[in-house]
């Protein structure tokens, strides 16, 4: 055998034969197995993840970011996602991560309910910024969304999802990793339902519907499974207390709403958190009408509906939504301490018939901001001020009257 021919790392296998491992020196050389690291190979990043499913990166999309943004940005790539950030090495892997299992859990729950979404056409496109002036310049220059007080958001006109690394901010808390992570999952989730078509972005949805699967989603720690079948505490505990106290919006309203209808923060605490609550439990009891009213919803022409349409739609899916708020509280309330709920809901609740027939009257007004800000100081994880104020800057999707020409 000829030994000198024989090299590992540049070291022949003679001198290693010498050493006090002759034996193991000789069957990494009789194998082939090269493997002795170097400094810099132990040095090296990691990449994140392989394309295995050859979705393109290099999509017109991901082209006309690349274009707004410093050379300065650096490109992550995922097995879904591509990323331009400048933001922390380790907070961007860790996001595009979340961005990974937020898509994974996004299509366990599609599979559940019987949707079939698009195949992705490319890599989705996602942009990181480590602070807080220039996320907020971008958002109003590129996007036209004020996003000074926020964490993330998403853009359907340009399909990208823009996030703050909110964790360094100067005025981070104890709650802003948690708030980082659930604004993530939030705004990913939009992305996935318009990119995939399960959403039509040329149709403005009503904010139940399209904020309601948004904050289904939430969550602060993504290790865990997270969706519609899985209750996020901060807003479980939000609808409770409206829920008790008497303060939830007749559903016959709520249903028609496709933008706040002013900017209190009540009234804004009072949609998010019922919308959440409501789809929730519209997935997990009512499957198929829900896959029914998505499927509709989605065959709209485009633009912004009447309210009067939503109310139609709504009630060709579900039922009357007198009928379906009776059957829905009344299933909150056995979930919850039945003794704690107002007795005027529950007066209302039985005055309805099954047919629906019978409106539900309020006779007292809302009092909610007590227990919000209560809730604010235990459960700090979101702001859904912030959320509306965000979502409020991306309702002229594509194809709505005043809005940008649509790009698919």
């Amino acid at each position: 055998m000829r030994w000198n021919l024989i090299n590992i790392r540049g070291m022949s296998l003679f001198r290693l034969a010498s050493s006090p491992f002759p034996v193991i020196a000789l069957l990494m050389g009789c194998l082939g197995m090269a493997t002795i690291p170097t400094i810099a190979a132990l040095s090296a990043p990691e990449p994140i993840t392989t394309n295995k499913r050859g979705l393109i990166g290099d999509s017109p999309t991901y082209q006309a970011t690349r274009r707004l943004l410093p050379k300065a940005f650096h490109v992550y790539k995922s097995e879904h996602y591509i990323v331009l950030s400048n933001a922390d090495v380790r907070w961007t892997k860790a996001q595009m991560k979340r961005l990974e299992r937020t898509h994974q859990q996004f299509q366990r729950y599609a599979s559940r309910l019987g949707l079939k979404p698009d195949p992705l056409r490319h890599k989705l496109v996602g942009v990181m910024f480590q602070d807080r002036r220039t996320y907020s310049e971008f958002g109003r220059t590129h996007d036209k969304v004020v996003a000074s007080w926020n964490y993330g958001y998403y853009a359907p006109s340009s399909d990208r999802l823009v996030l703050f690394n909110g964790e360094t901010d100067q005025n981070a808390d104890e709650f802003s990793e948690k708030r980082t992570v659930a604004t993530s999952v939030h705004e990913a989730i939009h992305q996935l339902h318009y990119h995939t078509k399960l959403q039509n972005k040329h149709v403005q949805y009503p904010l139940w519907s399209g904020e309601g699967l948004a904050t289904c989603f939430e969550t602060s720690d993504t290790n865990e499974p997270f969706g519609p079948e899985h209750e996020f505490d901060p807003r479980r505990s939000r609808f409770e207390r409206l829920l008790k106290r008497d303060s939830l919006m007749p559903l016959r309203d709520l249903v028609q709403l496709d933008a706040m209808p002013d900017k209190k923060r009540e009234t804004v605490f009072t949609i998010y958190n019922q919308s959440y609550a409501l789809l929730g439990w519209l997935a997990r009891n009512k499957r198929t009408e829900l896959r029914t009213y998505l499927t509709k919803m989605r065959q709209l022409p485009p633009g912004r509906p009447e309210r009067s349409v939503h109310l139609d739609i709504f009630t060709q899916c579900f039922g009357p939504p007198e009928s379906v708020e009776k059957e829905w509280l009344l299933d909150e309330i056995e979930r919850t301490e039945t003794k704690k709920v107002a007795g005027s809901l529950i007066l209302r609740l039985n005055s309805v018939d099954r047919g629906g027939k019978e409106t539900i009257l309020r006779t007292e007004p809302v009092r909610i901001v007590e227990g919000m800000e209560n809730d604010e100081r235990t459960n700090g994880c979101l702001d859904d001020f912030d959320v509306a104020r965000t979502a409020d800057g991306v309702q002229h999707l594509s194809s709505v009257p005043g809005a940008e020409a649509p790009q698919d």
